[in-house]
Formats: structure tokens, C-alpha cells, sequence
């Protein structure tokens, strides 16, 4: 479940791209790629929970942008943005007092295989002919709470990886 999630991010962010645009058939496998033999450090820990921070406040920034929410789910979605922020800034600096360097984008795998396809579908896209959803609220809501599981599985799950204890 979280470690899986956990470990495909932390590869996804460590990796290269390997982005196609061919329907997955029966038959039709991409070619394997060996993984990369790195060691997973402390600093890549830290990177890709940052990158996961970065997607949630994308999420979350387009979410206001776009007007989706109000009321109630608004303000919670604002005090998330607002925890993410402070967990990216967090994280980030933990990265560069161990000497790596902070990761500042969103998971760029996260981002393209999952966060901008259901941003897409949840707000539409007229030049892609893709409608708006019937209850966008309830589909925003439901992108967060995907989110926030995936990001509090990671951190449980990073937790007893990292050498430095006090992190």
C-alpha cells in the first residue's frame, strides 16, 4: 500500500522520464528498464518528500485558481496549502543542512501520470473536449484526500529508513 506508493515516488522522482503515448495493449510491453543501482540516502528521502509537498501545493494553488471549492472545503484546502508550504520549506532545508540539494518542483512522474490528469477531468478542458465532472467539489475532495494519504504514508514510511535519527 503507503510503501509502495512511497517507494514508486521516490523512484519516479530519482529517475529519468520514460513518457509514452501508446495505450498499454496485451502483448505490447514497454522494453524493461533496469533500475538504477543508487544508494537511498537521507537526502533522497528528503527530496522526494519534498517533491510530494510540491504536488499537493500545486493541487491545491489550482484548486483556488480555478474556483473550485468555497465555504468550508475552501478554507481547509487553505490550511493545507499553507501546511504543505511549511513542510516543503521544512524538508528543503533539512536537504541542504545535510549538503544535498532541495528538490523545489513537484514529483514530475506524480504530476504527469496522476495530478494533471484528474485536474483535467475534475475542471475540464475545453481544447481537449473533456467536460467539467458532474460534483467537482466531491472529486477535489477526493484528489486531497488521495494526496494526503499518499504523503502521510510516506513519511511513515521514511521514517525508520533514515540514518539520522534525529531527522
Amino acid at each position: 500500500g503507503g510503501a509502495t506508493i512511497s517507494f514508486g515516488a521516490l523512484l519516479a522522482a530519482c529517475g529519468g522520464s520514460t513518457t509514452t503515448t501508446e495505450i498499454p495493449r496485451i502483448g505490447n510491453a514497454p522494453e524493461k528498464t533496469e533500475l538504477v543501482d543508487a544508494p537511498v540516502t537521507d537526502i533522497a528521502l528528503l527530496r522526494t518528500a519534498t517533491s510530494l509537498e510540491h504536488n499537493a501545493i500545486f493541487v491545491y494553488e489550482a484548486v483556488v485558481a480555478a474556483g473550485l471549492l468555497s465555504g468550508d472545503a475552501a478554507t481547509l484546502a487553505a490550511r493545507f496549502l499553507s501546511d504543505h508550504k511549511s513542510h516543503a520549506e521544512a524538508t528543503a532545508s533539512l536537504t541542504e543542512k545535510l549538503g544535498g540539494k532541495a528538490f523545489s518542483e513537484p514529483n514530475p512522474r506524480l504530476q504527469s501520470i496522476y495530478i494533471e490528469p484528474a485536474l483535467r477531468l475534475i475542471a475540464g478542458d475545453k481544447a481537449s473536449g473533456v467536460s467539467a465532472t458532474d460534483d467537482p467539489v466531491a472529486d477535489v475532495l477526493a484528489l486531497a484526500y488521495a494526496l494526503e494519504t499518499i504523503a502521510g504514508s510516506t513519511y511513515q514510511v521514511y521514517v525508520p529508513m533514515l540514518a539520522d535519527p534525529a531527522l
